[in-house]
């Protein structure tokens, strides 16, 4: 799958992941987590089907991910403005949400 580039801070996407990011109601309202970092990331798309969405940045290659995953690339800059690392949005296991 080819990522999609977004370089807008206010894109709506990345709107919603600092929403979820410092919001737990938002999390449980939208009944989605996202996970931060390389290692949530490779655990999630190895253990849990549910994968959404990915976030990195331009320079990071895209790893292997389930087919029906949304991938974002974003400039260093703007993934600053979220988190140093990469993001994912998936729904809530607790929503028993399933592949």
């Amino acid at each position: 799958m080819r990522p999609e580039r977004i370089t807008s801070r206010r894109n709506p996407l990345l709107q919603q992941i600092r929403r979820l990011l410092t919001s737990r109601r938002a999390r449980q309202e939208e009944g989605l987590f996202v996970g931060d970092g390389t290692k949530l990331l490779e655990e999630a798309a190895r253990w849990y089907g549910g994968l959404e969405t990915v976030i990195l940045t331009d320079t990071l290659p895209v790893p292997e991910l389930p087919p029906d995953t949304a991938v974002y690339q974003v400039p260093a800059d703007v993934m600053e403005s979220l988190s140093p690392c990469l993001l994912y949005t998936s729904p809530s296991p607790r929503d028993g949400a399933t592949s």
